[in-house]
């Protein structure tokens, strides 16, 4: 009974000791990206507000697409760091995409002929 407790303790600790790193790493990333896609957004819906000549819808988008685009950013830096390949995954989600929107004009292309 002992000897098992030990054996799983020991694993345990290995476990730590070879992913404890990783998992802080992970957490200070994700706090820095969330901070910094917040304070960009901030930034960018601040500086678009003062001009006349930019929508204050049009300066809350950029402001979204900004915060967005560093928090998708942030998210890869971490699966990265956990060894996820992301750039393969990235061009299948891409190519799908651009399927996705070929087909859907195709549809509507018929659609409007009937």
């Amino acid at each position: 009974m002992n000897d098992s407790i030990a054996g799983t303790l020991d694993a345990v600790i290995g476990l730590v000791a070879a992913y404890g790193l990783n998992v802080v790493a992970a957490i200070v990333t994700l706090i820095v990206g969330w901070i910094a896609a917040g304070w960009c957004s901030r930034m960018i819906r601040r500086v678009l507000s003062r001009t006349d000549k930019i929508d204050a819808m049009l300066a809350g988008f950029f402001a979204s697409f900004v915060r967005y685009g560093i928090l998708a950013f942030t998210v890869i830096a971490v699966l990265s760091r956990f060894g996820v390949q992301t750039a393969a995954s990235s061009r299948c989600w891409a190519h799908w995409a651009w399927q996705s929107a070929w087909r859907c004009r195709a549809r509507s292309a018929t659609w409007r002929r009937v």
